[in-house]
């Protein structure tokens, strides 16, 4: 929408994966989910944890816990 409006801007892109497939496979279930978060998020959003309750000490973002947990991501 941006590029639309601004068509003289320069934008930068990030490029994440060659399809929709490869996306999900290795983005969004597997390795390259903490590079998306620090794409999209901003640098230093992973190393967030929670401070209180019974999971304190996991990472604030569930999926990422839930990845960490099956060992899909350290």
């Amino acid at each position: 929408m941006f590029l639309y409006r601004h068509p003289d801007e320069d934008v930068e892109w990030h490029f994440l994966a060659p399809d929709i497939g490869a996306f999900f496979d290795d983005v969004v279930l597997g390795p390259g989910y903490p590079g998306l978060v620090d794409t999209v998020l901003g640098p230093g959003v992973r190393e967030r944890r929670r401070r209180t309750g019974r999971h304190r000490g996991q990472p604030a973002d569930s999926w990422l816990g839930l990845l960490v947990a099956a060992g899909l991501v350290e």
